[in-house]
């Protein structure tokens, strides 16, 4: 007669902000007389890729065959797992994306018996949610390390400095667009009105391309604003977004690509930093604003 193998409950879960980019996974482990929490980060992953990995952690984790009841709330994770794989194996893998992590899950696997269970995110599953919390803690942990690790510990004092800012007005769909540029010393001012649907992320947009692209020559600049969508889309997620073809992680296309690609071919010529700053005190935020003082509905 066998052995019993000894039973754990286990819950993961994965995710990337944004989809693909920086990535965080956590599992809980449910022992009969512990409990156990693993979890870690990846600052280029994809979703489906930190929901693979936070079932390899957490199997890899067990010293011995066991039970398992697995709980996820990844449809890619269950329905591959206990659908698509044999299908996979006889073709030898070609044409599956994340191949390599699905034939470590599957060696794994063979060493268990295990029963998969699919529940619905953020339905108030206590260890689903706590899953979730593992690896968005992870996420900030990897997004901290990168901020400190790609910043100075000042920000330089570049010979230019550029502050923008968008403004839109949904009920009379007209926008406003306005950038304060200082270029050793000399201040000038740039602004621009548009009369049709658009969105004050597409404003912010628009304005810092168009004020890089009035610096003539290679230059360190410091460009200011107080939108976090264009901060932190140019200086963390927009590599994320190019390596997958410009699409999110359910095929859909990046939103305003054709903008984000004209600011990256801006920006290419010159070393930029990017800063965000939402105080109204700061007086060549508020002189950006004054830019797009001529729009009635600004006023």
């Amino acid at each position: 007669m066998s052995e019993r193998k000894p039973h754990v409950t286990i819950y993961t879960d994965g995710g990337c902000a944004p989809n693909p980019g920086i990535g965080g996974y956590g599992a809980v482990l449910i022992f009969d007389d512990r409990q156990e929490e693993l979890s870690g980060g990846n600052p280029e992953s994809t979703n489906n890729r930190m929901e693979l990995t936070a079932a390899i952690v957490a199997l890899k984790a067990l010293d011995q065959p066991h039970t398992i009841d697995l709980y996820t709330d990844s449809s890619y994770l269950k329905n591959g797992i206990t659908r698509w794989i044999d299908d996979w194996i006889r073709r030898n893998w070609r044409n599956v994306k994340n191949a390599d992590l699905w034939q470590q899950l599957y060696v794994e696997t063979e060493k268990h018996d295990i029963t998969w269970h699919r529940v619905r995110g953020h339905a108030d599953n206590r260890w689903n949610e706590r899953a979730h919390q593992l690896a968005s803690v992870e996420i900030r942990k990897v997004r901290s390390d990168a901020d400190t690790a790609n910043a100075p510990n000042e920000l330089p004092d570049t010979p230019v400095k550029i502050y923008i800012c968008g403004r839109y007005n949904y009920k009379k769909e007209i926008g406003g667009w306005g950038a304060f540029i200082i270029e050793n010393g000399r201040e000038r001012e740039l602004s621009g009105v548009i009369e049709r649907k658009t969105s004050s992320n597409q404003l912010s947009l628009i304005a810092a391309t168009t004020a890089l692209n009035t610096i003539q020559s290679p230059a360190e600049i410091t460009v200011f604003t107080d939108n976090e969508y264009l901060q932190k889309g140019i200086s963390q997620w927009v590599k994320g977004w190019i390596k997958n073809n410009w699409q999110t992680s359910t095929r859909k296309p990046v939103k305003n690509r054709e903008l984000w690609e004209e600011l990256i071919a801006a920006s290419e010529k010159h070393t930029v930093y990017w800063e965000y700053e939402s105080r109204s005190d700061s007086p060549h935020l508020q002189a950006a604003k004054l830019a797009v003082k001529d729009i009635k509905w600004y006023q």
